[in-house]
């Protein structure tokens, strides 16, 4: 069996091992093997006769081999080898809040470019920009809204380190999925680095009225 646990994790400070004891442990080891067979890690662990919980945080990105080894002062048994995955923490939600997303006629589009990502969000905006949906463009700063036109809003995002997106999370803008273009929003892995494009529904731009 493997023991899959996300990068972040608080479940990874302590991480249960229930290994099988004839006697009575005064104190145990835990000992961690990387894929190449190095040992990553040995360390005293807490626990009782058959159940050990041991700090695995500093571990990165991989697949490990752990045992732990269990001493009464005249004996020394080691336990089973034991299959540790250590996986990227998968980002499932994507929230963008206070957004502006309502192109206003003859205005800025750079005085609409407002939003926020909750406190600790695990991805960050690399481009916010409004995309002219007629003319297949981005606005600039100082481009003014048109009358009969179509605009949205768009993000580009990355995973910060230790994330990865799942390529279905849900998007919120403004806490609803209703403002959200599905079709044009999606994870990106052409390039570099994956990117997840968010974008708004288009909204039409009528002119003044007389």
């Amino acid at each position: 069996d493997v023991t899959e646990l996300e990068l972040g994790d608080e479940a990874l400070e302590a991480v249960a091992f229930d290994v099988e004891y004839d006697f009575e442990p005064t104190n145990a080891v835990v000992t961690v093997y990387d894929a190449d067979e190095d040992e990553v890690l040995s360390a005293a662990i807490d626990g009782t006769k058959n159940s050990f919980t041991a700090d695995l945080s500093s571990l990165e990105v991989g697949t490990y081999t752990v045992v732990v080894t269990a001493y009464d002062g005249a004996n020394a048994i080691t336990s089973n080898a034991l299959t540790v995955e250590v996986k990227l923490a998968v980002i499932d939600e994507i929230t963008i809040l206070n957004a502006d997303v309502t192109p206003v006629y003859g205005e800025k589009a750079g005085d609409h470019m407002a939003y926020t990502l909750p406190e600790n969000a695990p991805y960050t905006v690399t481009m916010n920009g409004w995309w002219d949906v007629f003319n297949s463009r981005i606005l600039g700063d100082d481009d003014t809204f048109e009358a009969n036109n179509v605009y949205s809003v768009c993000w580009n995002l990355v995973a910060n380190e230790g994330y990865v997106f799942a390529d279905d999370a849900t998007i919120l803008i403004n806490g609803s999925t209703d403002v959200v273009d599905a079709e044009h929003s999606y994870l990106d892995v052409s390039g570099e680095e994956p990117l997840f494009i968010i974008s708004s529904k288009g909204v039409f731009v009528e002119g003044p009225t007389e």
